[in-house]
């Protein structure tokens, strides 16, 4: 659902149709979605994830690239729209944009999602909350790495983790 928001609001950004956005944001979300629990965590994508992290990255974003490509050369044809997303003047422009803006949006999504799954929702939110909080000289933290987001986090993980002040 956030990336059938994200699209909408892309969409209204740029002049197009907000209802349209939003289906491609929904097809591409899900399509990345669905290609990394039904493939990649499973054992089908076992010798994928074994890979060095440049060839896992380099097939990953050649697979992204792929459903985003169908997301916005199929979903305009459903909706009527025989020319696809952009009249024939501005189709080189605005789809290498999108492309580009799409596929941003798929890499936080999905770095977002994988981070979560390392360290759980509630330590992920703890941290930022921690992060965002105003400081009592008006300004919010700024995130310094190996800080740790929660303090039962850092007691549980006191031979990992240190707990800075």
């Amino acid at each position: 659902m956030a990336t059938a928001a994200i699209g909408a609001s892309y969409a209204a950004m740029i002049g197009g149709q907000p209802k349209l956005g939003a289906t491609v944001g929904l097809f591409i979300g899900s399509g990345v979605s669905a290609l990394e629990v039904f493939v990649v965590q499973r054992r089908v994508g076992e010798p994928l994830r074994r890979m060095k992290l440049p060839y896992f990255i380099g097939i990953m974003t050649v697979l992204w690239v792929l459903i985003i490509t169908i997301g916005l050369h199929v979903i305009p044809h459903l909706y009527g729209m025989s020319e696809g997303l952009y009249p024939k003047e501005w189709a080189g422009n605005k789809l290498w944009q999108d492309m580009a803006f799409s596929l941003a949006v798929a890499f936080l999504v999905n770095f977002f999602g994988r981070i979560r799954s390392l360290v759980g929702s509630r330590v992920l939110f703890d941290f930022f909350a921690r992060v965002l909080s105003p400081t009592t000289t008006g300004g919010t933290r700024l995130p310094v790495l190996g800080s740790c987001a929660s303090r039962r986090c850092c007691r549980r993980n006191s031979a990992t983790y240190a707990y800075n002040r």
